[in-house]
C-alpha cells in the first residue's frame, strides 16, 4: 500500500511473498538485478501499476490448477520494458517473445520496422540444397498486422531505420497482465529433415531455467540456440538475402555445457558478445530448439528462475560461472588479430560416449555459414560435420587422452591466430596442464601458461591440432632437440645459412610466409646448408626443417636484406 521500487535501499529490496495486492495509485517497480517472487495470486488493483525493468524479474510459483492468477483491476497496468542490445545497425535483429498477454505486434514491437517484423514459420522448412538454410525462402513469415503475440511463439524484429543512432539501446514496451501458469506451443516436425527448427519462446517476465525446460520436454532435442547478434552481415554469408548474418552468433546449450559467440583478443567479453552463457533463458527472448516429435512444448512456473540477478542475460555480457560442477569440462576460443572468434567445449558428462550422441549431447556448429576463421571438435566416424559441443564419456578423460581440433581458414590477407584455453573446471582439468599440440609444426604448448599463436593458409585442417594432457606427447626423437638448436644466419652475397648440431642432418627446408604460404622447398643432405634467398622480399618468413631423424623444427627469422 505504497510505491515500492526493490532497488529504493532500506527496506525495499527483493522479497518472497505468499500473495501480493498492489493497492490503488501505487506502483511497484521491481529494478534490474532484482526480483518478486510469489507464491500465489497477484492483484493490481484499479489505477495500480507493476513496472518490470529489463533485468528485473516477476515470478509466480504455482503448478498447474494451483498455479497463481495475475489479474489487472479497472484502469490497473502492468508492463515489462526490455531494453535491446546497443544496436550497430538498424537492420540487426532481436529475438523476441511477449512476457504479458494480449500484446500487439504493432505496438509491442512499434519500435521495430514494420517490414522486418518475423515470425518462424516451421512448417515451410524445407533444406535440402543447402543445410539449414530454407530452399524457397518463406520461413520467415511477416508478423506485422497479425494482432496477438501468441504466447510460447519467437519473433525476430530489426529496429526502424528512421532516426537511427548507431550504439544505441532501444526500450520497447510490454503492456498487459503478465504471463504466469501453463502454456503450451505446437512445434513443426518433419521426420525426413535431420533438424527441424523451430523459434519458440520465453513467455514469462522472468528467466527460464534451461535444464528445466529439457526435463519437461521429450518433444525437442536438449539444445538450444540463442541469437545473439555479433559480427555484420556479409554477402558471403550463405542466405536469401543480399547480406546475411553469421550463423556463427548463435549461442549454444545443450545437455553437456554452453558455448559463446564473441570476445576480443584478450577474451574479455565485450558488448554483444558472450564468453560463455548461462544456462537460462532471458524474459522477453525467443530462441532455437530442434523439434524431437510430433507435440506441442510445454512452458510452467517451474521452469521459472528467481534470485536476484537471475534475468541478467538479455543480449548482454556474462561472467563466466563459478558455480562448482564435479565434471570436467573446456572451453577452447581461437581469435586473430583481424577479430575472428570462435569458441568450441569439450564436456565429460554421464549419459555421453565418446561417439555421435545426438544433439543432446554433441552440438553440431551450424553449417550454414562460411566463417573466416572456426574451430571446432571432431568425433571419428562423423565425416563432414563440425561441433561446436562434445560430450564424452566421464571414464575416457585419463593423461592419455587426445581430443582432436579442427580449423578453418578463409582468410587470405596474413592473419595471426590464437588459440586459448577459455575457461577449465573439474578436478583433471584443474590439476593436468592442457596442451595444444600441432601437428604439423610437430610442437607443443602448456595452454595453461599462454595462448598458442601461429599463422596459417586458407583451407581446412583437420588434422593440425589436438588437445594432449603429456609432457612426453611427442616422441623421443622429437624432443632431442628444439628451435634453439637452430640457427639461422643472413648472408652479405644474399644466401642464408641453416645450421644444425648434435650431429644432426638438414634433409628439407621449407620457407614459408605469414600466412602459411610455401615460397621455397628446398632439399640438403648436410648439419649446415645454405641457399640462395635473394629475391625473398624484407619480411618476416617461418622456416620449417626438417633432420635425419624425421623432427621438424619450426622457426620465425626476418629478412633484413
Amino acid at each position: 500500500a505504497a510505491n515500492y521500487n526493490t532497488a529504493g535501499g532500506g527496506i525495499q529490496t527483493s522479497f518472497s511473498a505468499c500473495a501480493l495486492t498492489i493497492s490503488p495509485s501505487y506502483t511497484l517497480t521491481i529494478s534490474n538485478g532484482n526480483f518478486v517472487e510469489v507464491e500465489g495470486d497477484v492483484i493490481v488493483e484499479t489505477t495500480g501499476n507493476v513496472i518490470v525493468q529489463t533485468q528485473g524479474a516477476l515470478i509466480q510459483r504455482g503448478i498447474g490448477i494451483n498455479a497463481g492468477t495475475f489479474t489487472l483491476n479497472g484502469t490497473a497496468s502492468s508492463q515489462v520494458n526490455k531494453l535491446t542490445a546497443p544496436l550497430a545497425n538498424w537492420y540487426d535483429y532481436t529475438y523476441w517473445s511477449s512476457p504479458v498477454a494480449s500484446a500487439d505486434v504493432d505496438i509491442a514491437l512499434g519500435f521495430a520496422n514494420p517490414n522486418r517484423r518475423f515470425w518462424f514459420n516451421a512448417n515451410n522448412f524445407n533444406s535440402t540444397l543447402v543445410s539449414d538454410i530454407d530452399d524457397e525462402g518463406d520461413d520467415w513469415t511477416l508478423a506485422t498486422g497479425t494482432g496477438t503475440m501468441i504466447p510460447g511463439r519467437g519473433y525476430a524484429a530489426t529496429h526502424n531505420n528512421i532516426s537511427f543512432m548507431s550504439g544505441t539501446q532501444y526500450q520497447y514496451n510490454f503492456e498487459g497482465a503478465l504471463n504466469t501458469g501453463d502454456y503450451s506451443y505446437l512445434l513443426a516436425f518433419n521426420g525426413a529433415n535431420v533438424e527441424h527448427w523451430n523459434l519458440i519462446g520465453n513467455p514469462y517476465p522472468s528467466a527460464i531455467d534451461v535444464d528445466q525446460l529439457f526435463l519437461d520436454n521429450t518433444v525437442i532435442k536438449d539444445v538450444v540456440y540463442l541469437w545473439s547478434h555479433f559480427r555484420d552481415p556479409l554477402g558471403v554469408n550463405p542466405g536469401n538475402e543480399v547480406l546475411n548474418f553469421n550463423q556463427n552468433d548463435y549461442l549454444v546449450i545443450n545437455a553437456t555445457m554452453e558455448t559463446g559467440n564473441g570476445s576480443d583478443i584478450n577474451g574479455d567479453a565485450v558488448v554483444n558478445g558472450l564468453d560463455i552463457p548461462s544456462r537460462s533463458i532471458a524474459s522477453g527472448q525467443s530462441f532455437f530448439v530442434s523439434s524431437a516429435s510430433n507435440g506441442n512444448i510445454l512452458f510452467n512456473n517451474n521452469m521459472r528462475i528467481s534470485g536476484d540477478n537471475s534475468n541478467n542475460e538479455f543480449y548482454r555480457t556474462a561472467q563466466i560461472s563459478s558455480e562448482l560442477n564435479t565434471y570436467n569440462k573446456l572451453w577452447i576460443n581461437l581469435n586473430s588479430d583481424n577479430g575472428v572468434y570462435s569458441q568450441t567445449g569439450i564436456g565429460y558428462v554421464d549419459g555421453a560416449t565418446d561417439n555421435f550422441d545426438g544433439m543432446n549431447y554433441d552440438a553440431k556448429r551450424n553449417e550454414s555459414y562460411i566463417n573466416a576463421a572456426s574451430i571446432y571438435s571432431i568425433i571419428e566416424g562423423i565425416d563432414n560435420q563440425k561441433f561446436t559441443i562434445q560430450g564424452k564419456s566421464i571414464n575416457t578423460l585419463t593423461i592419455d587422452e587426445i581430443i582432436p581440433l579442427g580449423f578453418s581458414n578463409n582468410i587470405t590477407e596474413a592473419t595471426i591466430f590464437n588459440i586459448k584455453a577459455l575457461n577449465f573446471e573439474g578436478e583433471f582439468l584443474d590439476n593436468s596442464a592442457i596442451y595444444i599440440k600441432d601437428n604439423m609444426l610437430n610442437t607443443l604448448h602448456n595452454l595453461k601458461e599462454s595462448d598458442y599463436t601461429f599463422t596459417s593458409e586458407t583451407g581446412e585442417f583437420n588434422n593440425r591440432f589436438e588437445i594432449v594432457f603429456r609432457a612426453d606427447a611427442l616422441s623421443i626423437n622429437d624432443q632431442t632437440l628444439n628451435s634453439n638448436d637452430l640457427t639461422i644466419t643472413e648472408l652479405l652475397n644474399g644466401n642464408v645459412e641453416f645450421r644444425i648440431g648434435r650431429n644432426f642432418t638438414i634433409t628439407n627446408v621449407e620457407i614459408l610466409d605469414v600466412t602459411g604460404r610455401q615460397i621455397y622447398n628446398l632439399k640438403g643432405n648436410s648439419s649446415t646448408e645454405r641457399y640462395d634467398l635473394s629475391r625473398l622480399s624484407k619480411a618476416a618468413y617461418i622456416a620449417k626443417v626438417t633432420l635425419s631423424n624425421g623432427q621438424v623444427i619450426s622457426k620465425k627469422a626476418i629478412k633484413q636484406r
